[in-house]
């Protein structure tokens, strides 16, 4: 049989106190041997042993103190021997903090502090002060000024009463047996200390320093008082500052809940749970949506006000989480798509789709030509009738004719248009001046059913951008130009996902939908924001590497992607070069070519380049 010992947590700490002192007090330019004071027992309390420690990481760490010392049960100090340590500053300023280590379950009443109470008492550490001066010339073992020995009473306890005590010196008004007694005492909380700043008091989430003054001038105190502080390590420090904070003197109090426990008491409390609960104080409300901000998906970020034109309904979805966490800066809904690229990505660009404007003197089909705000007399550049869309809109479903905007050409335009004129004169093309939106070319296409319609951008009198189609595409495709490149800025990659187990069948819209959106795990807002989108028709579902497929999942893409198209969602597909025909006769689209990969692109991405192996070849 075998045993294991295993270290108390104590006696552990004891052994890497030890430790730590040997390894950061070796510099130290002399050792000192100071003397236990009398009735203190050697193994103490744990803190003796756990607050050396830690301030020895503390001093060890930071780059301000050059060197420093410790004892525990130091006689010099006398009522502060607990912890004493000094340590020499960069600036060559040396300084001595002596700690009085109290702890105790209760908390700390007020009226220990001016009685002769004998863990709390100041009467009895400011003697202990006045006992240390006496004896600080006489001592050789510190290098500091007595006016850089700083006394510290630390308590893990709080200060009853501490929620009436702000950061303006106020009078101490203890209380004994429910009789007042008179004080000349001054307490204030007390953050910007050189204490503070190298014992990390009230850095955590909890503990008050306090220091402390007598309210008459003189005072055989006031010297002790200027070197002293005290410190409570309170659980609450945070709770109570915020409910200091939330008192308005006797008006309505507004509080943030963070943790609903203990909520008995609250049933007439107006609680702030998620963002609708803030409407009814509509200036906060207001100021909230418009200063918070949100990314979708690691896009450029928009204001929450805008998150909600999506759908009200959000606000009750948004709770008080969300934001906290939206006040430390943009608050990112599902996953940053911007972080997936592959190891070599490669910056690529789509190009646009342009077609000569020749299109439409020589092809019957339908054409809506949308244009800038900033184009003026827009009509002088076609041959052919024109009629603004929402004049086309409103007369045609009536069966009224409509008239043709008059064109004034030069005579040079003129020329060689007479053998035309016949056919012009039954031809025209629809005009949207600042775009057409989706529903409005819908329409139009509704009612032309027996023709091809094109939407396509004015770009000049040369040039038209192609937007969509409807119909057949075969003949536009003979008067594409070469492309201009355009940066994208909206397209983002994602996560390689396997489909094709789904896709071996076709399925309905409800299920296909049900599939691509349970693809990413996704928080509780996450979910109903794609939830919103969908319904609202403004996700984009990208088909990625389509010509990757197995013959068996084909199928079941196509199919996908129309009762996509037929429900209104857009679309992006991505495939190698040779299947763009395949995927402009199946979807009677035109496709965009990517701009293939340049000699600098393969060069410096490659992960196998010759310029890889040229910086690892080795000389014969």
């Amino acid at each position: 049989m075998s045993w294991r010992l295993r270290p108390h947590p104590v006696i552990l700490t004891y052994y890497i106190f030890y430790v730590l002192l040997t390894l950061f007090c070796t510099t130290a330019s002399s050792w000192c041997t100071f003397t236990s004071r009398g009735g203190a027992v050697d193994f103490g309390t744990d803190y003796e042993y756990l607050v050396p420690a830690y301030y020895s990481l503390v001093f060890s760490l930071d780059d301000e103190v050059v060197d420093f010392k410790m004892s525990t049960n130091n006689n010099d100090m006398g009522d502060f021997d607990d912890v004493v340590m000094e340590i020499e500053l960069i600036n060559g300023e040396h300084h001595v903090f002596a700690l009085k280590l109290k702890h105790i379950v209760r908390p700390i009443a007020q009226v220990n502090l001016v009685t002769n109470n004998k863990k709390f008492s100041l009467k009895k550490y400011s003697k202990a002060f006045k006992k240390v001066k006496t004896n600080y010339g006489k001592s050789q073992s510190y290098s500091a000024a007595f006016q850089n020995f700083h006394f510290i009473l630390f308590s893990n306890s709080l200060l009853e009463k501490h929620e009436e005590i702000g950061e303006d010196w106020s009078k101490l008004e203890p209380f004994a047996d429910g009789k007042k007694i008179d004080s000349d005492i001054l307490i204030r909380k007390f953050d910007d200390c050189f204490e503070k700043k190298f014992l990390n008091f009230g850095e955590t989430d909890s503990g008050i320093n306090y220091k402390i003054k007598c309210e008459k001038e003189g005072s055989p105190d006031e010297e002790f008082f200027n070197q002293f502080s005290f410190y409570t390590k309170q659980k609450t420090a945070k709770e109570t500052e915020a409910i200091k904070l939330c008192d308005t003197n006797g008006r309505k109090k507004k509080f943030l809940l963070l943790e609903e426990t203990n909520l008995e008491d609250t049933s007439d409390w107006t609680i702030f749970r998620n963002l609708s609960d803030l409407r009814s104080a509509t200036n906060f409300y207001n100021v909230l949506t418009q200063r918070l901000s949100v990314s979708v998906q690691g896009r450029l970020s928009i204001l929450l006000k805008e998150l909600l034109q999506i759908d009200e309904s959000l606000v009750n979805t948004i709770t008080i989480e969300e934001i906290v966490l939206m006040l430390d800066g943009t608050f990112l809904i599902g996953d940053d798509c911007k972080k997936h690229f592959p190891k070599y990505y490669v910056p690529r660009q789509v190009p646009k789709i342009l077609i000569n404007n020749e299109i439409i003197d020589e092809l019957d089909d339908l054409f809506v030509v949308s244009y800038s705000d900033d184009v003026d007399n827009i009509y002088t550049n076609f041959c052919v009738n024109t009629v603004d869309i929402n004049k086309y809109l409103l007369l045609k479903p009536q069966g009224a004719s409509i008239s043709y905007k008059s064109k004034q050409f030069s005579a040079s335009y003129l020329v060689n248009i007479e053998e035309k004129e016949q056919v012009m004169n039954s031809k025209f093309v629809i005009l949207a001046k600042g775009g057409c939106p989706k529903e409005q070319f819908d329409e139009i296409c509704l009612m032309n059913s027996t023709k091809n319609c094109h939407h396509v951008h004015f770009i000049d009198n040369q040039i038209f951008e192609w937007m969509e189609s409807r119909g057949s595409i075969n003949e536009i495709q003979n008067y594409q130009l070469n492309s201009k490149e355009l940066k994208s800025k909206d397209f983002v990659p994602d996560s390689d996902v396997e489909h094709t187990g789904f896709f071996k069948k076709e399925h309905d819209i409800q299920e296909i939908l049900n599939y691509l959106l349970s693809i990413e795990g996704r928080d509780a807002l996450a979910e109903q924001v794609v939830t919103l989108l969908s319904f609202k028709k403004q996700l984009i579902f990208l088909w990625d590497g389509l010509d990757e497929l197995p013959k068996e999942s084909i199928g079941g893409v196509i199919s996908a992607v129309k009762h996509l198209a037929l429900e209104g969602y857009s679309q992006w597909l991505s495939a190698r070069s040779n299947s763009k025909n395949f995927l402009q006769e199946t979807f009677q689209t035109l496709a965009l070519t990517i701009t293939q990969f340049s000699q600098e692109n393969q060069y410096c991405n490659a992960p196998f380049s010759t310029r890889a192996l040229r910086s690892t070849a080795v000389a014969p």
